[in-house]
């Protein structure tokens, strides 16, 4: 049964939201649905009246069939809220890990895209960012030659500056060492534990390349795994990243290395000799 509340703004502009349910959600909440209504100026208080039940009984009708789709549900608020379910021990923990630092990339392109707005071509040009020079963050690394003197400054041990920052003593022993290398990620954690800019306390190099398709399959998969959720939850009609309305980014495939003729008969005359030897022993 849907409820109705009227709101009447400061102009005189009267507004009708009306709410009803429809099932549970994956996580067991119930799902709410709502719309909004604004009567037009002319229409007496009987025609309002008459055309506001009409509307509740639409748009009834449209949740009970499971044609309305929630239009301001953002895809980045969706994906957090998925990850924040399917936490461990749901999923292993350095799975877990995985998708949260993979989805940190994914919401800062996508996150503000409406569920309902979300397309292909979104997707394809979110993996050819991925593709580009300076994204791969395996192998970056920071050095820094502040934070040692940060840490006398403040007079504490390396065990207790790192307890600050969050980060482990071997972290901290290896930055204050001269061109230490650490990761970005702990530089970042450093940074923000000691409200400073990043870029003021450290030297970043990123510049690493883009990443392999075979890493951008997996952003592909657990996009497509959270739209799928997404669907079941009926808040969009379908997955757009289903393999039936766009290609998955492709693994480029290597050619397979074969020997030459004269390879072939040189490690043909290397067994030989081997065989001779161990015949020789025998």
């Amino acid at each position: 049964m849907a409820t109705v509340k009227k709101h009447i703004s400061k102009k005189g502009q009267i507004t009708y939201y009306i709410r009803t349910y429809d099932g549970y959600s994956s996580n067991g909440k119930q799902i709410e649905r709502s719309m909004t209504w604004k009567p037009p100026e002319s229409m007496s208080a009987k025609q309002i009246e008459r055309e506001l039940q009409r509307q509740i009984e639409k748009f009834e009708e449209t949740v009970k069939i499971g044609a309305y789709y929630d239009t301001n549900i953002r895809f980045g608020d969706y994906g957090e809220a998925w990850l924040e379910i399917n936490r461990p021990p749901q999923l292993a923990p350095k799975t877990s890990e995985c998708y949260r630092g993979m989805f940190k990339d994914i919401k800062e392109t996508l996150g503000d895209i409406k569920l309902v707005k979300l397309q292909s071509r979104h997707l394809q040009m979110f993996y050819n960012n991925l593709r580009e020079d300076g994204v791969k963050r395996t192998g970056a690394y920071a050095v820094s030659d502040k934070i040692d003197d940060i840490r006398k400054n403040m007079q504490l041990s390396k065990e207790k500056f790192a307890a600050l920052c969050g980060v482990s003593s071997t972290t901290i022993s290896t930055v204050c060492k001269p061109d230490g290398h650490i990761s970005v990620k702990s530089a970042e954690k450093i940074a923000k534990r000691l409200n400073t800019p990043v870029q003021q306390l450290f030297e970043l190099h990123l510049n690493t390349g883009g990443l392999s398709d075979k890493t951008i399959l997996h952003y592909h998969k657990l996009i497509s795994t959270i739209l799928a959720q997404a669907t079941r939850d009926r808040l969009i009609p379908f997955n757009i990243s289903d393999r039936n309305l766009m290609k998955a980014p492709k693994q480029e495939r290597k050619e397979a290395a074969f020997l030459d003729e004269e390879q072939v008969r040189h490690v043909l005359e290397l067994s030989a000799v081997i065989v001779n030897r161990h015949q020789a022993l025998i």
